[in-house]
């Protein structure tokens, strides 16, 4: 027997204006101080369990394209641009994901978590079957769009059927469904090598298939929607477009240009003002606000968006660098470069090196661990203490927060890296053949050729097997020397995510038996 919630929200009143008041709406399935215990059948087990799928399955676009970037920009082009791969999923699935959580609040979850996955697909089909650069871009974009959805559909799906204390667990369920993904580099290297790049998109169309089917057929949530009782015409009236709108320009930018370019500059200065009219927006006229005010009123919240931040920055950001780290500073055995880069990277990367990979290996394996670390529980916590109301506001917040993290992040630490690569590499590779005896008026040859069409060095004067190898080894220090810079940066973010952690607060109080909604209603 569902028993009445009561929360403090921000109401809707009939005359449109809002005002603080005890609302008792939405029935939940157990109150705070019931037993908590968890009324399942198979179904709904099935239903819990492809919401995991639909999770994992929404981020292995991602995986995919970054662990085989090399093989797939040398099949569909793009050069110097194919980073755009990544990048173009990342800023897809920052831009809808607030405005489809805070629908998902309104009208309920199904049928958006199923479009969600529909476009992940859709997306994988259109990468898999890619033969242009802009083609590939194209798919990742749509797969970034349904990926972005599709998590937080699923976040917000697996939290709400369980005691509000066990949201961590089954957070951890979630995650622990996807950790098979995590030699990632390591199967797209063998994929790649053994057959082709193109079945990693293949097994995502597979994976996120079944997760498609089990939503359609066995997930049927309870309604618990943020403006119950009222019409469809009142809500589609009320719905935040503004909000919505300065969030998507607020969520775009520039790449792969130096700071003081106009392509930077612009969209800098464009997010800015962005940002402040969002606020102001959101402060002052929104009737249904996308970031209510209760969430920024709540200490715990707050320093989770912070840390969400922090983390999107290091974990969508450094999971790009890590093929080209592995592949590009250490022999390029497929294997090895798969085995070496299955964690994410941190600060401790910095005194990485040619002649220490078990080092590099290592401290990748521990800041695996730190990273998943900031990931999950940051938007775990936010989903405890939040209203029950605005779950999966909160938790497109708090995916949105991290992306708009990863994006910005990997802007900087791109920038960092090219421009210390393009220094360093040229004079390396020099340096190094003409200690290995290479005349000095062949230098500027050798480098050349060497970055260009390296199977014609043999062809300039004075050029020898030893002085190649000379020159590949010096390839490999610039590129550890210029990927230090990268992880240097990712320092201070990490430090301020630490801070954050320190001032979240005591959750404890939070911690119920309350479930707000079921899985087969």
């Amino acid at each position: 027997m569902a028993e009445p919630g009561v929360n403090e929200i921000e109401a809707v009143p009939s005359d449109g204006k809002f005002e603080k008041e005890k609302v008792a709406h939405n029935a939940v399935i157990k109150g705070d101080d019931s037993d908590g215990k968890l009324d399942w059948t198979i179904r709904s087990f099935v239903a819990y369990l492809s919401l995991c799928f639909v999770y994992t399955g929404s981020q292995m676009p991602l995986y995919f394209c970054a662990g085989a970037l090399s093989y797939i920009s040398a099949d569909v082009g793009g050069g110097s641009a194919g980073s755009w791969l990544p990048i173009s999923y990342t800023l897809a699935a920052a831009v809808p994901i607030p405005f489809c959580g805070y629908l998902q609040d309104i009208f309920g979850r199904r049928v958006i978590a199923l479009g969600a996955a529909l476009l992940v697909i859709i997306g994988a089909i259109i990468m898999g079957t890619a033969h242009s650069f802009s083609q590939g871009v194209a798919g990742m974009a749509l797969s970034g769009a349904g990926a972005g959805i599709a998590e937080l559909s699923a976040l917000a799906g697996i939290t709400e059927v369980v005691p509000i204390r066990a949201r961590g667990y089954s957070v951890a369920i979630m995650t622990a469904v996807a950790v098979p993904l995590g030699p990632y580099v390591l199967y797209c290297q063998l994929l790649a090598t053994r057959s082709t790049w193109r079945w990693g998109f293949w097994i995502v169309c597979i994976y996120q298939g079944i997760a498609f089917v089990g939503v359609a057929l066995l997930y049927f949530p309870s309604k618990h929607s943020l403006l119950v009782g009222m019409r469809r015409r009142e809500i589609i009236k009320d719905i935040d477009y503004v909000g919505g709108l300065l969030l998507v320009a607020l969520q775009n930018g520039g790449y792969l240009y130096s700071w003081a370019s106009a392509q930077v500059l612009a969209p800098l200065i464009i997010g800015i003002f962005t940002l402040i009219a969002f606020v102001l927006w959101e402060m002052k006229f929104a009737k249904v606000p996308m970031a209510p005010h209760v969430l920024f009123k709540r200490r715990v919240t707050r320093m989770a968006f912070i840390i969400s931040f922090v983390a999107g920055m290091n974990f969508y950001s450094l999971t790009n660098f890590a093929p080209t780290y592995f592949s590009s500073v250490y022999p390029a055995d497929p294997l090895l470069v798969g085995a070496r880069g299955s964690a994410a990277f941190v600060g401790s990367l910095a005194a990485g090196n040619p002649t220490n990979a078990g080092f590099v290996t290592a401290a990748t394996t521990v800041a695996g661990f730190a990273v998943g670390g900031l990931i999950v529980p940051a938007a775990t916590i936010a989903t405890i203490a939040c209203p029950d109301d605005i779950i999966a506001t909160t938790a497109g917040l708090t995916l949105a927060i991290r992306a708009v993290g990863g994006s910005i992040g990997f802007s900087i630490y791109y920038n960092i890296f090219i421009n210390k690569l393009n220094a360093k590499l040229p004079a390396e590779i020099a340096s190094y053949a003409i200690a290995a005896g290479l005349p000095v008026e062949s230098a500027t040859e050798f480098v050349t050729t060497f970055l260009t069409n390296a199977t014609a060095l043999s062809n300039v004067d004075g050029v020898d097997p030893s002085i190649i190898a000379a020159g590949a080894l010096g390839s490999q220090w610039a590129f550890a020397d210029s990927l230090a810079y990268v992880f240097y940066t990712s320092i201070p973010f990490g430090v301020l995510a630490l801070v954050a952690a320190y001032f979240l607060g005591d959750i404890r109080p939070y911690m119920t038996n309350r479930i707000v909604a079921t899985l087969n209603h």
